[in-house]
């Protein structure tokens, strides 16, 4: 959720003239009685019982409402008006839809609406396998369910409907999808949900204030049996006299601190086995534009053994790096690239039954990682090439410049924050010359790897 600095008016005269009430109940203490939402608010709230408030007692009007919540919503004003018209709005279409991650609390309503009742499915851009529940709502989505509701009430002869006015909003294309659905929803059942200068402002966030007033409309017309758009309105000085209050709130789902654990097995050559650890620690700061800086630090640790020879070898290489987030810079379940670039550090030595010296190498080190949703699991890559110089074994080799890449291919399977990972681990290297003129380092390596992320 993000802080709103631009308070909204929806269409106050006509969308609120639907949610009058004699007098207002107890109103939440973050909601002042003369704000243009009070009354949708002291109905959702009081009457019809379907928005809650926080620990604290507050409704966060200004809040953003998550997919989770809109779900949750919709789930409940379903079930009010099934249970007071004694209709029946199940109506499946095609296959269930299944999703690779839902939480446990959220499946009962989530599994509802899409399956069930069909009111969230379908509607154009959404992610086939993914729900995305912490991702805000748009405005878009909310004409999209509200259509379905009220088309489908009509459907069962719950819904009143009659000559709502003439609107055309200034900024949907002509020929977009939810010109008619507007249309309908304005002219056919009186529920208007834009704004006071004539805009729809579809692709935003939807608030809390902006859920209240619709469905608060829309259970006035279902089971009041008022055409919205024929009540009478309040007085306009009780909807325009004050403005709500900016409510602070998180700048960001996406967390400002990640932690990876890999495990990787494989092959370095025809002789080599290699066994590994390796982790991966990043912060992610403000945004800057459309993206978000970061700094990452990871360390990767393994053990060879030449087979042919029984000997061991240890093996280490860090980076420190700066971190580019382009894409995703909002939410972790959407698709994602970022840039590296900073200082590489590889550390080798054998034991002492080898005879092979330690090798020391330093250097510049960039990469890019980027992840894309296919389903219940995502893509997921990551590559990084190095040049190093020598510090040792001798001085003979203090400018010898060497290089490598590593290269990681997967699919990553997420809940919320956290996510499980399974591919492909390779390095490739230059060979890494030691004082017996032998190449000490492989000049590639390739095997399984499995991951964990946590963030927090």
């Amino acid at each position: 959720m993000l802080f709103s600095f631009r308070p909204h008016r929806l269409f106050a005269g006509l969308v609120l003239s639907s949610l009058a009430l004699p007098a207002l109940a107890a109103l939440p203490k973050d909601v002042p009685a003369n704000v243009w939402a009070a009354t949708a608010v002291s109905n959702m709230v009081d009457k019809w019982q379907i928005l809650g408030l926080s620990p604290e007692g507050n409704f966060d009007g200004q809040a953003e409402v998550s997919r989770y919540e809109t779900a949750e919503t919709l789930w409940r004003v379903v079930r009010l008006v099934e249970r007071r018209q004694a209709v029946d709005f199940t109506e499946r279409q095609g296959e269930p839809r299944g999703f690779g991650d839902l939480e446990a609390q959220h499946e009962d309503a989530v599994n509802a609406v899409v399956n069930s009742y069909a009111l969230m499915q379908g509607w154009p851009g959404g992610m086939e396998g993914r729900f995305n529940g912490h991702r805000p709502s748009t405005r878009y989505e909310l004409a999209w369910m509200l259509h379905r509701l009220m088309t489908r009430a009509e459907a069962k002869k719950v819904a009143v409907t009659g000559k709502g006015p003439t609107l055309q909003y200034s900024d949907v294309p002509a020929g977009h999808w939810s010109g008619v659905i507007l249309k309908d929803l304005t002219e056919h059942f009186g529920l208007l949900i834009g704004f006071p200068d004539g805009t729809f402002r579809g692709e935003k966030s939807l608030k809390r204030y902006e859920l209240a007033i619709a469905m608060d409309a829309a259970l006035t017309n279902l089971l009041d049996k008022k055409l919205p758009s024929d009540v009478k309105p309040p007085p306009a000085k009780a909807a325009a006299t004050l403005e709500p209050a900016p409510i602070v709130v998180p700048k960001t789902k996406l967390p400002g601190f990640a932690s990876d654990y890999m495990l990787h097995v494989g092959r370095h050559d025809d002789r080599d086995l290699a066994a590994g650890l390796m982790l991966d620690f990043g912060w992610w700061f403000d945004k800057i534009g459309p993206t978000r800086p970061g700094f990452g630090i990871n360390a990767d640790y393994s053990l060879l053994l030449n087979r042919a020879a029984t000997q061991f070898a240890q093996g280490g290489m860090g980076n420190a790096e700066l971190r580019w987030r382009i894409i995703g810079s909002d939410w972790a379940e959407e698709p994602y690239l970022y840039l590296t670039g900073g200082y590489h550090l590889d550390v080798w030595h054998g034991q002492p039954a080898s005879n092979l010296p330690v090798l020391l190498a330093h250097g510049l080190g960039t990469g890019v990682a980027a992840g894309w949703p296919l389903g219940p699991w995502d893509l997921w890559l990551t590559g990084r090439y190095t040049l190093t110089t020598y510090l040792v074994p001798d001085q003979s080799f203090s400018q010898r410049l060497s290089n490598g890449q590593q290269y990681f291919l997967g699919l990553e399977k997420r809940w919320g924050t956290n996510s499980v990972r399974a591919g492909y681990y390779g390095t490739s290297y230059v060979a890494f010359p030691t004082t017996n003129s032998g190449a000490f380092l492989p000049s590639g390596q390739g095997g399984g790897m499995l991951s964990a992320q946590f963030a927090f």
